[in-house]
């Protein structure tokens, strides 16, 4: 049967079971309309179970406004990183804005979590996890205990181990604003990727004063610093995210011509800091990236546009990319989706050929399917780019996802609630969030969203399973009854 102009006969129960040759075909959702041959009251309940609700949800916080930016798992524990503006239970307030740690086991059972921080804002823009401990990259606008200040707000490393004892801290800037952004951990060795305004030790500033720079710097696992490169791409550069492999370590940010709108690069060093290719791609208004994943075929980068990015159609306002390059730097493929408001991909994760990508949709990514003011999602891709399945959750406000790690056990993601997430409690005014999925595709429970029904035409949703089959069973209509539907991709 084909995926879009196909009929379907349904008889009795308008009973509707269908299969496809590969589950890795069916574009999601599926929209039908069905001619409803008299005028009453229908119920819909769907014979197929669904997955799409989490695995576990944990929402935790202080009294004040709080937010998980950064997560990362290895085979037994999910690590959380972010900042709090009051004190988290069991711990103690340094001052204004504090940076915290979480770690929780697999069946979302918290171990342990450490608040800290100077008197001035603080806070964890990262995390990273190794055999030998937990690493956390962010910034400080104070001297974190043991360390003094550059100037400015100042970028640190700081590493625990896996009990949550704290073996070493780094805190490093210059004379100006530096911000570490992200930290990433590969065969004994960290990585941590951000912007300064300065010129850090060792380094000249590239861009004009009042401008940024980006940075990476590599550590060893006892807190050396081994190598640090300041460079610039244009007028301006933020450093965003970093990822790394055995070939080399590759980075993603922003750069914007004076006056100009922001586009987006990529640069690939190697491990010993020589830089190999960079790369640049953006649309015709602002464009900022937020991740950068390593995958079995190269690297992919996730984040959203303003505008339309070459070969692809505008959604809405905002709308989320992810862009595929291989080791070389050569772009394979991009995808720009979303809704007719605003959406944003904040992070992506590899898993063997495939990708997960998460973020932010103020609209429905799914039909029928929002939550609130913002919710957030999950979207399989393949190795060619792909929608295999989407994922849309909310608490009914404002939800937004940062952060997105994966393991055998399943798919994590972090950040912040504006509400009370299903089975959850607030502790404040927003609330920082730990979610666990499963890594399969969902399955989809079809639900006519309105009970009654004039002659005429019914919408109706259908949704793949992991198997490629869509199931729905529409009781009430007496067994002469038939209807056709006419499948079409939305």
């Amino acid at each position: 049967m084909p995926i879009s102009g196909g009929t379907l006969i349904a008889l009795g129960l308008l009973l509707l079971h269908s299969s496809f040759l590969a589950a890795h075909t069916l574009p999601a959702p599926f929209f039908a309309e069905l001619p409803a041959p008299v005028e009453g009251a229908m119920s819909a309940s769907s014979i197929a179970e669904t997955t799409d609700d989490p695995l576990w949800v944990r929402q935790f916080g202080s009294a004040g406004h709080d937010s998980a930016q950064s997560i990362a798992v290895d085979s037994g524990s999910v690590y959380i990183g972010g900042d709090v503006t009051e004190t988290l239970p069991g711990q103690v307030s340094a001052g204004a804005r504090d940076a915290f740690v979480r770690k929780y086991d697999l069946a979302g059972s918290e171990q342990w979590t450490r608040q800290f921080g100077t008197p001035q804002d603080d806070a964890v823009s990262g995390v990273a996890v190794s055999t030998r401990g937990v690493y956390l990259a962010g910034y400080t606008a104070g001297a974190l205990a043991g360390q003094s200040t550059a100037g400015g707000d100042d970028s640190f490393v700081r590493a625990y181990d896996t009990t949550g004892n704290e073996l070493w801290t780094r805190q490093f800037g210059s004379d100006a604003t530096d911000r570490a952004a992200q930290v990433a951990s590969h065969d004994a060795a960290l990585y941590v990727v951000g912007d300064t305004y300065g010129a850090l030790p060792g380094q000249t500033k590239i861009s004009q004063q009042g401008s940024s720079d980006a940075f990476v710097r590599k550590y060893d696992l006892a807190g050396n610093d081994l190598w640090t490169r300041q460079f610039a791409i244009s007028d301006t550069t933020w450093g965003s995210a970093i990822a790394v492999d055995e070939t080399g370590v590759y980075v993603t940010g922003s750069w914007r011509q004076r006056g100009g709108e922001s586009h987006v690069f990529v640069r690939k060093y190697d491990l010993d800091g020589n830089l190999l290719w960079t790369s640049q791609f953006g649309s015709d208004a602002q464009d900022l990236p937020a991740s950068i994943a390593v995958t079995e075929w190269g690297v992919a980068v996730v984040g959203n546009t303003f505008g339309t990015l070459p070969g692809q159609r505008s959604a809405g306002h905002v709308d989320a990319f992810v862009q595929g390059f291989d080791q070389a730097g050569n772009e394979l493929w991009t995808r720009q989706f979303g809704t007719d408001t605003s959406d944003s991909a904040t992070a992506v994760v590899a898993d063997g050929p495939g990708i997960y990508v998460a973020g932010t949709t103020w609209g429905e990514l799914l039909a029928d399917r929002s939550y609130g003011a913002s919710d957030l999602f999950v979207r399989g891709f393949d190795q060619a780019g792909n929608e295999l399945w989407t994922r849309q959750w909310g608490s009914g406000a404002e939800d937004r996802t940062h952060a997105i790690a994966a393991n055998e056990s399943g798919l994590y993601l972090a950040g912040l609630t504006g509400n009370i997430l299903p089975g959850q409690s607030s502790a404040g005014l927003s609330d920082a969030f730990a979610i666990k999925y499963d890594r399969r595709a969902p399955s989809w429970r079809n639900q006519l969203r309105n009970g009654g029904f004039e002659a005429g035409k019914v919408k109706w949703h259908f949704y793949s399973d992991s198997q490629g089959y869509f199931t729905t069973a529409m009781p009430g209509f007496g067994s002469d009854t038939r209807a056709t539907v006419n499948v079409t991709e939305r």
